[in-house]
């Protein structure tokens, strides 16, 4: 890889990068004055075809008691409702989003028997999702002198430590 094509790439990330982080100044309403807030959005990358956003608002000051004054001290005419009430910059998190067409079919089994959403904990969905991975190929039984009997994860792996679920008394080695 010449130096050239280093720099390009890296550069390619950083754009990628700036993509996924918007900023949007938003005027909200404190209770008796408009106020003036930096609303940043950042999408965080939790695995392939799964992401939450992380939500910053900053707080920078009151505006005015009238909104078109505020609208044109602001110099934006985005105003944000769920900013009613607060005065001081906070910070939250959205639920985790799927996208279904870039998410593989082990990667959802995985989730189901990972991750601890509601509609993963009805009795009886694990086990079939479990039992679902297993015929797909995407589970293998093996045996570790130390560990006994656990089951594989194929494919692209991020780790391949060895773990419990949280329901199912069932080893597993890796995630994907």
């Amino acid at each position: 890889m010449s130096y050239y094509t280093f720099v390009t790439t890296y550069n390619e990330r950083e754009l990628f990068k700036l993509q996924k982080i918007k900023i949007m100044r938003t005027i909200g309403f404190a209770g008796t004055f408009y106020t003036l807030w930096d609303v940043k959005s950042e999408r965080i990358d939790v695995a392939s075809g799964a992401w939450y956003e992380k939500i910053t608002c900053t707080y920078y000051q009151n505006l005015s008691k009238n909104i078109e004054d505020a609208i044109e001290k602001a110099g934006t005419d985005n105003v944000d409702e769920s900013l009613k009430g607060k005065r001081k910059s906070f910070e939250y998190k959205t639920p985790i989003k799927l996208e279904p067409k870039l998410i593989t079919e082990a990667e959802r089994l995985w989730r189901i028997i990972c991750v601890n959403d509601i509609p993963n904990l009805v009795s009886g969905i694990r086990e079939e999702a479990f039992e679902q991975a297993k015929k797909l190929g995407y589970l293998t039984e093996c045996i570790d002198e130390k560990e006994g009997i656990y089951y594989q994860w194929n494919g692209k792996l991020r780790y391949d430590q060895f773990w419990y679920s949280s329901t199912l008394p069932i080893l597993f080695k890796g995630s994907i």
